[in-house]
């Protein structure tokens, strides 16, 4: 029948799909909850000032969150620039992306020519060759998050079928 060689790999591989996509579950999770926390201004479901207040000390951890440089619709802002939305968003939605689809595999060096563009925008804006544009971005920022997403997938994949 099968030997305990092909059982033993085909329950290891098996853990180690469990584990995967049990990482990322709980990475779409956090994303999807970080994401709804700072456009949550702009959906408008959370009338309290002291929630608010939190949520934007909460941001302002991880983003500059200068006024000229937010998203806004209807008089709300988001809690992020547009550069940290993207960024956030992007990995959300690669991730998203990733339930339905293959992707092959990152590299780091893809990681650090997506991040170029970003860098570039950065730099530009910071010496006076162009004024800040919200959606160059938030562009730049999605592709580095999409980037980093499956980046940081392949590495946890890379450190389940290691470790087995």
């Amino acid at each position: 029948m099968f030997s305990a060689s092909f059982i033993n790999t085909h329950l290891v591989n098996r853990s180690s799909k469990t584990r995967i996509f049990t990482v990322q579950f709980i990475l779409l999770l956090i994303l999807s909850i970080w994401v709804f926390g700072f456009i949550q201004p702009m959906l408008g479901i959370i009338d309290n000032a002291l929630v608010n207040y939190f949520l934007k000390r909460t941001y302002s951890i991880v983003c500059h969150q200068e006024s000229h440089k937010l998203i806004t619709h209807a008089g709300a802002e988001m809690l992020v620039c547009s550069r940290c939305a993207g960024i956030y968003i992007g990995s959300l939605l690669a991730g998203l992306s990733a339930i339905f689809f293959t992707f092959s595999r990152i590299k780091f060096k893809a990681l650090i020519i997506s991040s170029i563009p970003l860098a570039s925008d950065v730099l530009f804006y910071v010496f006076g060759l162009y004024d800040y544009s919200k959606l160059i971005s938030f562009s730049t920022g999605m592709l580095l998050g999409i980037t980093l997403y499956l980046f940081l997938m392949n590495e946890v994949e890379n450190l389940f079928s290691n470790k087995n």
